[in-house]
């Protein structure tokens, strides 16, 4: 068997896009695979009788993306470009490609509308900021990690009808979430005047009528999901009045006398546990029937649950350590991607959720000539008397009576999750002969809201967890040498390694990546700042001032002694280049090792969907600076 490598990212294919058609005869979904030499990702339709393991790979006219069924059996597909798209039909069978709606606008998605045609989400830009000279920003935020700049820029809905083009939605807003049923879009949105706003608003827009009725105002509740189930209308949403931002969801009715509550499951509602073994989306909620199926995060991976009209919640697929990606439900058929500790996503479909025929086979010739080490799963009482979830993956060639050195994992988020599934580069450490060491410290999805709430807190509870799971790791395998430890992370995960090195000198070397330094900064220049860091800092830099600088690890850079690379993006708008400049010139100043590398032309995304040449160097950055500290 083969050892994983960190390139290895180019040999894998990554589906996304799954969908059912309306009769459940037929699953497509999109294939992703890394073209090197085109320094890019090519996608390739597949499509398979949902009863049948042999899907049948269409090359698209045009680089397809969002694929949608027609009610008519047709595969659609969205054909998007700079100033314009074209909606294209592709007949499964014989391949046959048309182009079926021409758009004179960025196009950002599409829903069929039967006979209505296809409601459109568009953008537009009202007052232009860029030019050659200079950009010019007179709102907040101003720009959008993977969008670019943004001041000016407006999503908008259309109702596009053989070749007609009408306005659903109004001009200064943003939509959100957009379900489109046979004579009505429900859809969410958050009006603009010089920011973005917390909260969204929920219409509903009358397809035979052409009016507009507001089912929630603006200035409540943030939305998750809403669609049409037995026939009234659906939110899932939290006001947040508790635990802030990381609040979980609840299931709400939408009556004219407002919204009537449901259900209050406490479930971290879409997949939040982390990989870098995907590329591209799916959906994370379907109508089955008279049920709600939907994704949600528990301790050991992600699930499937059903959720039916008296408020009832079920598990749908097992609590074994496999997370669920993606799902789509119709015709009496479930589809589903599923994530495992062997292998990356997968194509599942069937009548029973969990118990399906395997679609995909696109990555069967990597998974049966490459070794993967499945993690071993622990569970422990820190000192605060609390339980923390843990993974080990082993070395590969293990002897019990040899040493290793070993790399701590720390993920984005906070409030996202590590599993136990199959991610590519932990593999390739332990092909290296390290343990890799990962766990879920206060602020991770899948315990509940109380859980996840950091507010005020960072560098306390979670560093604490942190610490004492590597301690518990140190204790469970003796083989692990406690001097030659590495810590490793990314966003959140590159704040916690910033703030590590500043209070421990334990490590012998550290990767900070797409990181957060200073709060006061990053309050006022990350895209999502001025509304994460006040819910998060529980504070803004005026109210807080102490806190904001007490829990910015740049202000403990003159304690670090640990050698420290710096991985970021130039366009990394989510937690700016500024944030990694920072550390990384403190570090400097005090004399202490220190690495910078700035990718060009990438954002906070790098690692999971950057170029492939870029994606690699970042790579090669990492494992050149863990080799040198960790031999």
């Amino acid at each position: 068997m083969l050892s994983i490598q960190p390139q290895d990212f180019r040999a894998l294919s990554y589906p996304s896009d799954l969908k059912l058609s309306p009769d459940g005869r037929f699953c497509a979904w999109l294939e992703h695979m890394a073209d090197p030499a085109g320094n890019s990702y090519q996608a390739q339709i597949a499509v398979s009788p949902s009863g049948c393991s042999s899907p049948r790979y269409v090359a698209a006219a045009q680089k397809p993306s969002h694929l949608s069924w027609g009610a008519d059996g047709r595969l659609l597909y969205l054909c998007a470009g700079p100033d314009g798209a074209e909606i294209h039909s592709l007949n499964p069978a014989s391949g046959e490609d048309l182009p079926e709606a021409q758009l004179p606008f960025p196009t950002q998605n599409f829903y069929p509308a039967g006979k209505w045609g296809y409601v459109v989400l568009a953008v537009e830009n009202f007052r232009p900021s860029v030019t050659e000279e200079a950009d010019v920003f007179d709102e907040i935020p101003f720009w959008a990690n993977g969008r670019g700049i943004t001041n000016g820029k407006r999503t908008r809905l259309y109702l596009w009808q053989e070749g007609r083009i009408t306005p659903i939605s109004p001009q200064d807003s943003e939509i959100g979430i957009c379900t489109v049923s046979p004579d009505e879009v429900l859809y969410t949105l958050r009006p603009r005047i010089d920011k973005k706003m917390k909260f969204a608003a929920l219409r509903r827009y009358d397809l035979s009528l052409g009016t507009t009725s507001e089912l929630i105002g603006p200035d409540r509740y943030d939305i998750f999901h809403v669609c049409r189930l037995g026939g009234r209308v659906l939110v899932c949403a939290t006001d947040m009045a508790i635990w802030g931002n990381v609040q979980n969801p609840d299931f709400f009715w939408a009556e004219s006398e407002g919204l009537i509550p449901l259900a209050a499951p406490d479930l971290g509602v879409t997949n939040d546990v982390t990989s870098d073994a995907r590329y591209g989306s799916c959906g994370q909620w379907a109508v089955c029937g008279q049920k709600l199926l939907f994704i949600a995060v528990t301790r050991r991976g992600s699930r499937m649950y059903a959720l039916d009209c008296t408020g009832g919640i079920s598990p749908m697929t097992p609590d074994d350590g496999r997370a669920i990606a993606g799902l789509d439900a119709a015709g009496g058929r479930i589809a589903w991607v599923e994530e495992t500790p062997l292998r990356s996503g997968e194509i599942f479909c069937g009548q029973t959720p969990g118990q399906g025929l395997r679609l995909s086979s696109a990555n069967d010739g990597y998974f049966h000539s490459h070794r993967v080490l499945p993690p071993e799963s622990f569970t422990f009482r820190t000192s605060s008397g609390e339980e923390i979830d843990g993974y080990v993956i082993i070395p590969a060639d293990f002897d019990p009576t040899g040493s290793y050195p070993g790399v701590l994992q720390i993920h984005g988020g906070p409030k996202l999750a590590y599993g136990g599934i199959f991610h590519l580069e932990m593999q390739a450490m332990a092909a290296r002969g390290w343990f890799v060491l990962f766990c879920n410290p206060h602020g991770s999805d899948g315990r509940g809201s109380s859980f996840m709430d950091l507010r005020g807190m960072y560098g306390t509870s979670d560093y604490r967890d942190l610490m004492e799971f590597t301690d518990e790791t140190l204790r469970r395998f003796p083989q692990l040498d406690g001097t030659r430890l590495a810590a490793c992370g990314g966003s959140y995960g590159g704040f916690m390694v910033n703030w590590i090195i500043g209070h421990t000198h334990r490590f012998c070397c550290a990767i900070s990546q797409r990181c957060i330094s200073n709060w006061i900064s990053m309050f006022n220049t990350g895209d999502t700042g001025y509304r994460f860091v006040a819910d998060q800092l529980d504070g803004t830099p005026w109210s807080a001032q102490q806190r904001f600088i007490g829990q910015s690890p740049v202000m403990y850079a003159d304690r670090v002694r640990t050698p420290t690379l710096f991985i970021h993006a130039d366009q990394d708008y989510r937690c700016p280049m500024g944030e990694g400049l920072q550390m990384f010139t403190a570090l400097r100043y005090f004399g202490i090792e220190a690495r910078m590398c700035l990718i060009h032309g990438e954002n906070h995304e790098l690692s999971r969907a950057g170029r492939p040449r870029q994606r690699l160097r970042r790579l090669t950055e990492l494992f050149e600076w863990l080799d040198r500290y960790l031999r």
